[in-house]
């Protein structure tokens, strides 16, 4: 259920002037707000009350984590939006719009500005007649910032280290050998890059067309199940044949397996993994059944390979019922 408007404190008007996060203690109920102001310097978003500064902060941390949990909801003749924490529970909520195209612009405008980083200021508390401060124009121009992450994986004892990169806007990632500078400048030139040249027409990294693969699924032992009936919490082998000749052990992949239920439609991840290609040509992913409601089932695996400035998706899926 959407909460009342007045745990918003939505009557307040942002005074800083210029995009940023606004922060604020209320003299009546003592509790810690903030606001996210647009391009304008006029609030957005309005947060609920917290009860001291650091919760508060975490709370803007949230909303720039889950800025694509945008909800639409509509009161009355006027749209307005939410978004949500991946718990489900409302972190902020935005001012009313006049129409769903001007709501659209101001939640494409929110995720753009809260990618490039946003500052946190204070606001000082108003007198009780003291009117707000006219809000200032943002500068014409602003250098785009992006955001990425890296980290790099030991794998074990003489094997290269697996390097991984993400760019959270979005939730794509790449994989690499070792500290591959190759790699990470063609990962991050899909997202920050300046649009290219009349003259460029090749893409700096290949994206091959899609493949579909066989699923195979055995027992923990290895054992090949060819019966699609399984009792529900059963342990199973996921294995995948990539069958890419001359990729072992410097090809890349990431991979997840997922139960897509035939009833209700729901997604449902059942493993994720990463590394370097074996010598097999293939990989194996241990999956448990023990979550699944019975019912029918169908079981798709997802993977994404990278070798040699290039990206292979490939798809597998079988279909398997679980009773009680």
């Amino acid at each position: 259920m959407t909460p009342q408007k007045d745990r918003y404190h939505l009557e307040r008007v942002s005074t800083g002037g210029k995009s940023e996060f606004e922060t604020f203690k209320n003299e009546k109920d003592h509790l810690h707000y903030f606001h996210f102001n647009d391009e304008n310097g006029q609030a957005l978003l309005y947060s609920q009350g917290y009860k001291d500064a650091r919760s508060r902060n975490g709370g803007i941390s949230s909303v720039e984590k889950n800025a694509k949990r945008v909800e639409r909801c509509l009161e009355g003749d006027c749209p307005y939006f939410i978004i949500r924490a991946a718990n489900k529970l409302e972190i902020a909520r935005s001012r009313d719009f006049a129409d769903e195209a001007e709501m659209d612009a101001a939640i494409d405008q929110m995720q753009r500005s809260l990618l490039a980083g946003v500052a946190i200021g204070t606001t000082p508390v108003l007198a009780p007649k003291q009117a707000p401060v006219a809000s200032k124009p943002e500068p014409a121009h602003q250098p785009s910032r992006f955001r990425f992450s890296l980290e790099w994986q030991h794998r074990g004892q003489g094997e290269p280290m697996l390097g991984v990169i993400e760019y959270p806007v979005t939730g794509d990632k790449a994989t690499f050998k070792g500290i591959d500078t190759g790699a990470i400048e063609r990962f991050v030139t899909r997202f920050a890059a300046p649009p290219p040249a009349k003259k460029q027409h090749q893409p700096l990294l290949a994206m091959l067309p899609p493949q579909t693969k066989d699923l195979t699924i055995t027992t923990t032992e290895g054992h090949n199940i060819g019966d699609n009936l399984f009792p529900g919490g059963t342990a199973l082998e996921i294995h995948i044949d990539l069958a890419e000749p001359g990729a072992a052990g410097e090809a890349t992949f990431m991979a997840k397996v997922y139960a897509r239920s035939l009833d209700s439609g729901d997604n449902i991840l059942l493993a994720e993994q990463q590394g370097f290609v074996a010598e097999t040509g293939g990989i194996t992913m241990p999956v448990r059944l023990e979550n699944l409601m019975p019912g029918s089932y169908r079981l798709v695996s997802n993977v994404d390979m990278h070798a040699d400035g290039r990206i292979k998706h490939l798809e597998a899926s079988r279909l398997v019922h679980l009773v009680a």
